[in-house]
């Protein structure tokens, strides 16, 4: 930690060498590149949202630093959607979605989405629990996402005047009584 680190390249590579910098240039001689070396970054990533919109059949999940999937399985052995309702038929994630984890450091994203079995329904909040096996999620240093690993997705229909989870109405707002039950509406909740 904290070394000098000089490396020289002085061999010649045929054209159709594998050797080439991340924008595809062949690797040109003699070079000399000199760094400090420093301790690997250790830190794993976390997930720091899970989004879906109301009706949707897809999920984007967002990680603190771009990550790469090898092995991940993209099915409830991986990953888990519940609104926690025994009475209710949750979603199950089917496979990949539209925007796919990248395979490899070099196509690392910060987030991935996958398809779900199921639209996700108004008025829920769905629990999304990743647990992958060590490796399968990581970050460019090599750093494991933490398993399980979930966030929640509120889809709690909100208008301006009407109560949100734990909150009562504006003063001399009174709820819509003219809509549908909702949690708010049981005795005391607002």
């Amino acid at each position: 930690n904290g070394a000098f680190v000089t490396v020289t390249i002085n061999f010649s590579f045929p054209a159709g060498s594998s050797l080439r910098d991340r924008d595809g240039n062949l690797t040109r001689t003699p070079q000399t590149h000199t760094a400090t070396a420093t301790a690997p970054e250790t830190i794993r990533p976390l997930v720091t949202s899970a989004s879906a919109g109301i009706g949707a059949t897809s999920l984007t999940i967002t990680f603190s630093e771009p990550v790469y999937c090898t092995g991940l399985s993209f099915s409830a052995d991986d990953l888990t959607v519940t609104d926690n309702d025994p009475d209710t038929v949750d979603p199950f994630v089917t496979g990949a979605g539209t925007d796919p984890c990248g395979t490899s450091p070099l196509n690392a994203d910060t987030s991935f989405s996958v398809t779900t079995s199921a639209p996700f329904l108004p008025g829920r909040a769905y629990t999304v629990t990743l647990t992958p096996e060590p490796f399968e999620i990581r970050d460019i240093s090599n750093n494991s996402l933490l398993s399980p690993s979930s966030h929640t997705i509120d889809l709690h229909y909100r208008r301006s005047g009407w109560p949100t989870p734990g909150g009562s109405c504006p003063p001399g707002v009174a709820p819509n009584r003219t809509r549908r039950a909702a949690w708010w509406d049981l005795p005391g909740a607002g």
